[in-house]
């Protein structure tokens, strides 16, 4: 008999009235909140996580190994800091509406934090390359899957944590010091003690959706003596493909969710909240972690082309006052 982790109570875990609906919000919220809980638990301060992310992201090794102010900042990842900042304003405003607009609003919430998270990394990239930087979904999550695994990232835990390997065994890394156990019930309630392992639930479940999409293409790529496309693959050539493909980290997660969102079962987040406060809830956590996602790449940026620089790209970006808090605009003293 397997013993279960002490962090899988029973009693924690919330069962779904029974709709598709709910199951899938319930799912996703309780990933999100995960996520949020743990990296509130990794980094305490009493000005909130974004202020306590802020001085542990300045204390690890990339800052000592990089130049300030060596980097410029060109048109094209200007253009895309605003890009993400401007997202992040357009995710926020149901939440200063209230009532049914964030339930309405969770609608498009998904895609809004994914596309911020997305010119962050584009930024970011194009500064350290002082290229063009990746265009395409693709690239930008393989850039993010190898920055969160550089020993110099200025991503810090939860940022780091990625799922590897394939069905025959997947592998966690990036969790720090937590030996995470992801057969946790999906339903569990988020807790600080279970956070790590519903967060490996999200990655595992997000990987295993991945190399679903990918069997076709492998299909293809791998005809039949008579020249005709497989439907199946040998077990063993679907394990090597997997393990060859990148890491799947949180962006994925956010690319996965977005998807869902737009092209699935965009259903899920209409109807399955029980309640406005469900709702909220569901838009809080998302909102605090693309907040703290553009606050990484931003303490970055401001070391490598100077915050001076950083702040020029703010000119033109109006931010109402009733969003202020809720903006770009809360995080520059923490650069």
């Amino acid at each position: 008999m397997r013993i279960v982790s002490d962090a899988f109570n029973l009693i924690d875990i919330r069962l779904p009235t029974g709709s598709d609906e709910e199951m899938a919000f319930r799912t996703f919220t309780n990933y999100l909140q995960a996520f949020r809980n743990w990296a509130v638990a990794c980094y305490p301060h009493e000005q909130g996580l974004v202020a306590g992310l802020a001085d542990e992201i300045k204390a690890r090794p990339w800052r000592t190994r990089t130049t300030a102010g060596s980097a410029r900042l060109g048109p094209s990842a200007a253009r895309a800091l605003r890009i993400a900042w401007g997202t992040e304003l357009c995710l926020s405003v149901p939440s200063v509406v209230g009532g049914d607009a964030v339930s309405i609003g969770n609608l498009w919430a998904p895609a809004q934090a994914y596309y911020a998270a997305y010119h962050a990394i584009r930024a970011m990239e194009m500064v350290t390359s002082q290229g063009d930087g990746p265009a395409t979904h693709a690239a930008v999550l393989r850039v993010a899957s190898a920055e969160v695994a550089k020993p110099t990232t200025p991503f810090v835990v939860p940022w780091t944590a990625r799922a590897l390997g394939s069905e025959d065994g997947f592998r966690f890394e990036g969790f720090g010091d937590v030996a995470v156990d992801p057969s946790i019930s999906n339903l569990s309630s988020p807790t600080t003690a279970n956070a790590p392992h519903l967060v490996a639930k999200a990655l595992k479940t997000t990987r295993k959706q991945q190399i679903e999409e990918r069997h076709e293409r492998w299909c293809s790529a791998m005809k039949t003596a008579s020249g005709q496309k497989r439907r199946r693959l040998p077990r063993a050539i679907r394990i090597a493909n997997s393990e060859k493909m990148t890491a799947t980290t949180l962006f994925d997660f956010l690319w996965r969710l977005r998807t869902r969102t737009n092209y699935q079962e965009g259903d899920a987040f209409l109807g399955g909240p029980l309640g406005v406060d469900d709702a909220a809830s569901f838009q809080s956590a998302l909102a605090e972690i693309v907040a703290a996602t553009l606050l990484t790449a931003e303490v970055y940026l401001a070391h490598l082309v100077g915050g001076r620089e950083l702040r020029r790209c703010l000119e033109g970006l109006t931010i109402p006052s009733d969003l202020a808090t809720r903006s770009i605009q809360s995080r520059i003293e923490l650069w």
